[in-house]
């Protein structure tokens, strides 16, 4: 998945989890997306305050549908961990009830 306005992608998705992370994504192609998000489990805006989590837009999208945990992604050197109790909120703010799937074969 390629988030193209990230702002809108996260301000419309829906959130499991109640403590607010703070997000740092960079976009070398869409520099509009490259900011700090504020993640409080209803939405998100941008923000100044220090990244919780540090992410690519790759990253981001591959958390956005709640396929892949936040906590995987960092495990995989996908995302820089500020703060370990954020990452955890972040597995639950970005959770699914179901997996996402796809039964389109290309």
């Amino acid at each position: 998945l390629r988030v193209l306005d990230v702002p809108a992608a996260l301000g419309a998705r829906s959130y499991a989890g109640s403590r607010a992370v703070t997000v740092r994504v960079e976009d070398p192609l869409l520099p509009r997306n490259t900011a700090t998000y504020a993640i409080p489990g209803d939405g998100a805006e941008t923000t100044t305050a220090p990244a919780d989590l540090e992410a690519d837009i790759t990253a981001l999208g591959a958390a956005l549908l709640g396929g892949s945990r936040w906590s995987d992604l960092a495990l995989a050197g996908l995302v820089r961990v500020h703060d370990a109790a954020a990452l955890r909120a972040a597995d639950e703010l970005f959770a699914v009830p179901q997996a996402p799937h796809s039964g389109i074969y290309f």
